[in-house]
């Protein structure tokens, strides 16, 4: 398959929905992935490129991720995209259908991998 480097938005919402769309396209690229947000892809068949912010969060989050991601080099001329919505079309159409456009594809099923449950025990209730 060929490569493709997709470099996504920065909100960990949006990268939710990406998901769906990475997946479609691992079916027809062998996909690079730049992304702060690499737990929501982690059980995908993507590489990681090591993610680039600006963003306090996400930066954070990326200094987190440290060593528990393997980052990959582009093999050279790879083809790159940023899919993104735009605010015109959210006036006339979905955030997906907007991502649908920008990914030239359609969604597969919207999901998450299961993430290790947390000891909610250590909470205090909530008052």
């Amino acid at each position: 398959m060929k490569p493709l480097l997709i470099e996504t938005q920065q909100g960990l919402g949006d990268n939710i929905y990406h998901r769906a769309f990475v997946k479609s396209m691992t079916l027809l690229y062998d996909v690079y992935l730049r992304t702060p947000f690499m737990q929501v892809y982690e059980d995908l068949p993507v590489k990681f490129v090591k993610p680039i912010s600006q963003l306090r969060t996400q930066q954070k989050n990326i200094v987190k991720s440290e060593g528990k991601y393997k980052y990959h080099d582009l093999p050279p001329h790879t083809p790159a995209i940023q899919p993104r919505y735009t605010g015109t079309q959210l006036q006339t159409m979905s955030m997906i259908d907007g991502l649908s456009a920008a990914y030239h594809c359609a969604p597969t099923k919207f999901d998450l991998q299961k993430f290790k449950s947390t000891n909610t025990n250590s909470f205090a209730p909530c008052n």
